[in-house]
């Protein structure tokens, strides 16, 4: 992990946003917690370009996920996927990254969040692959969560590295 970023900007739709704070609302009613993560898919319309890609649509975590404090599995994203409507089908819309919530304000990747990006990018083929946490806000919590990314990418060397992203909010 390093501690300065390349400047790489993940761009998050509104649309994006309210999905993502639907997600950690419905998990936190679900499990009658708030300190059970949760997450879900990121998928953009074109691939990352090398330092920036415009998220489109989020998922939720899907239908086999396991829940936990401070640990959330996805479901297989061809089972998400397969839910999707026509017009992202249509449009090829492809997964780019994942989202996740940490219930502490806590945006520091965990090894096992680096090593599940890492996994997540060779399965969808595609690098620079984003990862963005979601975490309660300073003030008042999830009513204005903050937003964290992280971008997976290959250093000079080929080796996977993971640095801070910026986020955007469009």
């Amino acid at each position: 992990m390093r501690e300065t970023g390349s400047g790489f900007r993940i761009e998050l739709s509104l649309g994006v946003c309210a999905t993502i704070e639907r997600e950690v609302v419905a998990a936190i009613w679900e499990f009658e917690s708030p300190e059970v993560e949760t997450g879900g898919y990121l998928y953009a319309f074109w691939p990352p370009a090398d330092h920036r890609v415009g998220i489109v649509h989020a998922t939720g975590p899907g239908p086999t996920s396991q829940h936990g404090s401070g640990r959330v599995r996805l479901s297989d994203p061809s089972q998400v996927e397969a839910e999707f409507e026509q017009h992202l089908v249509q449009a090829r819309a492809g997964r780019v990254g994942d989202w996740h919530s940490h219930p502490w304000r806590d945006p520091i990747p965990s090894p096992a969040d680096m090593r599940r990006w890492g996994r997540s990018s060779e399965e969808a083929g595609v690098l620079p692959y984003a990862g963005v946490i979601v975490m309660p806000g300073e003030d008042v919590g999830w009513m204005a969560p903050e937003y964290v990314g992280w971008v997976i990418r290959e250093d000079e060397d080929g080796l996977l590295v993971c640095e801070p992203g910026k986020i955007d909010e469009r």
